[in-house]
């Protein structure tokens, strides 16, 4: 026979381990607690003190960057300052001598003034004066005195400039003064010639150019030996060591006096000043190096940033080391050890009192437990057979004692239950066959004994099919890994209801006999050796409550973006109107300037920046809904090849050269209703982040295919009934946070640079765009990767064919006269500019009261009237006002917004075409031009 425990012994014994236990437990818990607490902060100090290093050096390393830059752009303008006041000095030598000699012979004046002028050097002899007379005859050169009484008039530099021909034209000039630039020899550098700055001044009393130059590499020289004194004077008052050096390994730190003409070695001898300056070379960086440790010397770890002056092949470096952090992170270490020595003792001190106490404790309690215990054991011995009861007087403790009365009374109503029980299960029977919900009844031993009628019905499974738990279980679960999660469950949840917890079941997937599937939450009520199982159906309740949250959601977010969207409406047509003048002023001086022109460079960056803006501005408009463009039959495939081939992917591409991108289109697909500027706008969208989350050699797949609205994949979207077109973008780059998810298609929501990587408004436009053309966009990502999925309503027109570019003569007038209505003066100019080069008479007005009144004294050909006027009457009231006065009068609408219900309703009562600001010339003249002409001619 087994060996069974004493209960004072195992008492005694299992305190005393969970005593230690617990205490070694908190004790290794709290010492463990300490050291991930000092790793963790002495790793978040390390990392936080070398970012805050990098920080400042780098930020010290720009600040110098940025001072050089500051001064390199003074130097030309500080010699042109110098020369012009030596120059105008000159000038004056020469107007004293000439005004206090006045009554001598002119020859002698003129000696005076020559010997005054020769005589006056500066800059160690590299700074003189020079004098010409008109024809171009060499009076005055100390430079050069060979050239005095020559005549340089035909003199070039090497660049074939005239240089005395200028100076004469520039003393001709009708201001008379004013600088020169060439190319000269340099004062102790026979033959070799050097950039030069000049300021000359017509002298004329004698007829005569008077100037003086300095050369631009002797200023630039002066300006280095400055900023060398500078950066090192600030190695004394800052915390890191500042270093500049030229790019061939040069220290220029180490000399009193910059001097260029010092050799360099072609290569530096030290490595950390050969990857400063490789760092340097590729636009900055961070380089971190350990100095060994020496006899006397601990290792270092020191950081350093470097950058480049490419124009003097210079760079500039800063460094600072680590040792402080190191040190304050070892002395926390020996602090945290010395704690943990002292819990450690605390611990072992506490612990033994406890044991102590707990066996002493054990040991006065054994005796009496030990009596109680006799006495209910002869109790149930005598029991077993025949009716007695306990001596309550005998019992030592109350929970004995109350042991004992239930004992007694257990006799007495032994008989009682048994027929009660009888009864019970009679009426409890009754009870759950006529339930409203399923049912069933089990014995511990996993059988079912009973199903009621609404078990039968709901799931379709009798006594027959599922006679014991497990074959219930793989036929409601036939997943095994499902069934064991559920199996888990379970049985947590019945060891927690019979610890006196309650029974509480998730909602689980059952399956039915007929293979359908239902939502129930599981109840457990134990009755004695049986169990009574409850099944509550959810099903239609969680259907319904998902479609509610579903439709919720969708709501929120439509009105989310629609109040956004009012805001950014408002915003582009202001916007619009400023870009108005951007765009048109341009275009309009690049068709009246020669080809050759050196303006028309600067002219056209000024346009294509305006343009570009007006991109951004026409983002604002799609994503504020409205501005998704006028829906066409489109070839989609057409649209993804033409951005494929453009010269904006191609860019992408150049940008990653690993990256592959790959198609995978269904064939004969019909085409898609929608914008094919904003589809290609998308799509566009949707590769360039692709390419800017995945990896270097990462992967894009772009694919098609057709579907119908009741297809399982967008059944849930609440698109109309019938038939869609799916493009693809997917990636396999890191995947979009879950938290990100659902604000990705929120305006400026972005992660990315601003102005960098793009507006943030690229995910706001893709969202805006599929809602306003009938469509909806969804995205799934994960670590593996992201996929955008866009349904296009498909339709089965044809694509019509796209306008070509129309040549400016067939768009300009016959001097037809055409009124402007705008409340801003800007657009009234600029639309005034327009129409003029279009060879149209034009007259203003700021507002539709004012062209009512305007069009009651005279008659216009054409009227260009503008949508959002304030204050006052806006468009759409004065087009209808003038209609029903001059029912004829020809009229086109123009704004800052698209196309709304304000333009759409003025269309439709007569209005002959809507142009959006900002118009090119092309836009405003084609649309004014076909208005005047017959319906359906072309201009």
């Amino acid at each position: 026979m087994k060996h069974k425990a004493g209960l004072i012994t195992t008492y005694l014994f299992s305190m005393s381990l969970i005593i230690i236990l617990f205490f070694l437990l908190i004790g290794y818990l709290l010492i463990n607690d300490e050291f991930k607490k000092f790793r963790k902060e002495s790793a978040e100090t390390r990392v936080r003190a070398i970012e805050s290093q990098k920080a400042l050096i780098k930020n010290e390393v720009e600040r110098i960057v940025d001072y050089i830059n500051y001064k390199k752009s003074l130097a030309e303008a500080r010699l042109r300052q110098e020369v012009k006041s030596r120059a105008r000095e000159a000038h004056q030598i020469a107007s004293f001598i000439y005004e206090q000699n006045s009554d001598k012979p002119l020859d002698e004046i003129k000696t005076l003034i020559h010997d005054a002028l020769y005589a006056v050097s500066w800059d160690h002899g590299r700074g003189y004066y020079f004098a010409e007379d008109m024809d171009g005859t060499e009076l005055v050169n100390r430079n050069n005195p060979d050239l005095e009484g020559v005549n340089i008039f035909n003199l070039q530099d090497s660049n074939g400039t005239y240089i005395v021909r200028e100076i004469i034209a520039m003393a001709r000039s009708e201001k008379g003064e004013g600088f020169c630039s060439y190319y000269w020899n340099k004062p102790g550098q026979p033959g070799v010639l050097v950039p030069k700055i000049s300021y000359v001044k017509y002298f004329q009393p004698l007829d005569w150019v008077i100037g003086t130059g300095k050369y631009l590499e002797d200023e630039e020289k002066t300006i280095k030996g400055e900023l060398l004194a500078h950066i090192k004077k600030l190695n004394n008052t800052t915390f890191t060591f500042l270093s500049v050096g030229t790019l061939q390994g040069r220290n220029l730190m180490d000399t009193t006096d910059w001097n260029p003409t010092l050799p360099a070695p072609d290569k530096p001898d030290n490595l950390s000043i050969k990857k400063l300056i490789n760092n340097a070379r590729s636009g900055g960086g961070f380089i971190t190096d350990t100095r060994p440790a020496a006899e006397d010397l601990p290792s270092v770890t020191k950081i350093s940033y470097s950058q480049a002056i490419a124009d003097w092949q210079w760079y500039v470096g800063a460094v600072t080391d680590l040792q402080d952090i190191e040190e304050s992170i070892g002395l926390n270490q020996l602090a945290l050890k010395e704690g943990a020595r002292k819990k450690i003792i605390q611990i072992a001190l506490a612990l033994l009192f406890l044991l102590i106490c707990s066996y002493i404790i054990a040991r006065l309690l054994a005796n009496k437990i030990k009596k109680n215990i006799t006495l209910f054991g002869d109790f149930f011995h005598t029991a077993a057979t025949r009716s007695t009861k306990l001596n309550e007087e005998e019992i030592s403790f109350v929970e004995f004692n109350k042991l004992a009365i239930s004992a007694n009374a257990m006799i007495e109503e032994r008989l009682n239950v048994k027929q009660a029980l009888k009864e019970s299960e009679n009426r409890f029977f009754k009870v759950i066959e006529s339930a409203h919900i399923p049912m069933a009844i089990t014995r511990e031993d996993g059988q079912i004994e009973f199903l009621n009628l609404k078990f039968i019905k709901t799931f379709g499974y009798t006594l027959e099919d599922i006679p014991n738990f497990d074959r219930w279980s793989e036929q409601a679960f036939p997943d095994i890994t499902y069934r064991n999660d559920a199996h888990n469950a379970w049985f947590k949840e019945l060891k927690k209801q019979a610890s006196g917890k309650p029974f509480k079941s998730d909602i689980w997937n059952v399956t039915c006999k007929d293979g359908s599937v239902r939502e129930i939450k599981f109840n457990f009520t134990p009755a004695g050796r049986h169990g009574l199982v409850s099944f509550h159906d959810y099903t239609e309740e969680n259907r319904i409550a998902r479609e509610k949250a579903a439709l919720e959601k969708e709501l929120y977010q439509a009105q989310k973006m629609k109040a956004i969207g009012l805001l950014a409406g408002g915003v582009a047509h202001d916007l619009n109107n400023i870009l108005s003048g951007i765009i048109t002023y341009p275009e309009l001086l690049l068709m009246r300037l020669p080809p050759d022109s050196n303006l028309r460079q600067p002219l056209t960056t000024i346009l294509k920046s305006g343009q570009r803006a007006a991109d951004i501005v026409s983002d604002l408009l799609t994503f504020a809904r409205g501005a998704a463009g006028k829906k066409e039959s489109t070839d989609l495939h057409k649209i993804i090849n033409e951005y494929l081939n453009s010269p904006e992917h191609q860019k992408t591409m150049r940008e990653k050269p690993k990256l592959t991108l790959t198609t995978n289109f269904a064939e004969n697909l019909p085409n898609v209703s929608g914008s094919p500027i904003q589809i290609r706008k998308c799509l566009m969208n949707l590769i360039i982040n692709s390419a800017e989350e995945i990896a270097e050699n990462g992967k894009i797949w772009i694919s098609t295919r057709s579907l119908n609205s009741d297809d399982p994949h967008i059944s849930k979207l609440n698109l109309e009934p019938g038939e869609y077109i799916n493009l693809s973008v997917k990636d396999n780059g890191s995947g979009i946070p879950e938290s990100d998810i659902e604000h990705i298609f929120e305006p400026f929501y972005s992660k990315k640079i601003m102005g960098k990587s793009g507006s943030g408004l690229g995910l706001a436009v893709v969202w805006s765009t599929m809602h306003e053309n009938g469509g909806r966009v969804t995205v799934h990502s994960d670590n593996e990767g992201s996929t955008f999925d866009l349904y296009f309503p498909a339709t089965r027109e044809e694509e019509k064919p796209r306008p070509g570019k129309v040549p400016l003569l067939k768009i300009k007038g016959k001097q037809e006269k055409i009124l402007v209505v705008d409340d801003e003066i800007l657009q009234l100019e600029v639309a005034r500019h327009i129409l003029e080069e279009l060879n149209y008479q034009v007259e203003t007005v700021l507002s539709g009261e004012a062209a009512i009144k305007w069009l009651q004294e005279q008659t216009a050909e054409l009227i260009i009237l503008d949508m959002v006027m304030d204050p006052g009457i806006n468009g759409r009231e004065t087009f209808s006002r003038i209609r029903d006065l001059w029912p004829q009068q020809k009229t086109i609408i123009v704004s800052g917004f698209s196309e709304n219900e304000d333009i759409e309703k003025t269309l439709k009562n007569g209005a002959g075409a809507f142009v959006k600001k900002p118009y090119s010339i092309e836009d405003l003249g084609l649309a004014v031009k076909r208005e005047l002409t017959e319906k359906g001619e072309k201009p």
